[in-house]
């Protein structure tokens, strides 16, 4: 730990939270199998996906968030601190 914490450098890296590969193949199949034996195509509920690593996404974002205040107040109090020993200094100095 010092005065100036090492940038760490940031990865682009997107990850689909609406996107089950696994269901979509099934759903694909299902669908290939109505077709080639004629059934009629009944009515599709909507169904909505829930997304499992979302509120890990969150989660990661105020991690992220609180480690940059805490980097912040660090740098402001050590610059206070630096600042009060100065006024101290010159005070005994005159």
């Amino acid at each position: 730990m010092g005065f100036f914490p090492k940038t760490e450098i940031r990865q682009f890296n997107l990850k689909p939270r609406y996107y089950d590969e696994h269901k979509e193949r099934i759903a694909q199949s299902r669908e290939r199998v109505r077709r080639q034996l004629g059934l009629e195509e009944r009515e599709q509920t909507s169904t909505t996906v829930r997304p499992t690593d979302l509120h890990g996404a969150f989660r990661d974002s105020l991690d992220r968030t609180r480690s940059e205040k805490r980097q912040k107040m660090v740098l402001g109090l050590s610059v206070g601190f630096l600042l009060l020993l100065f006024v101290v200094f010159m005070h005994y100095v005159r």
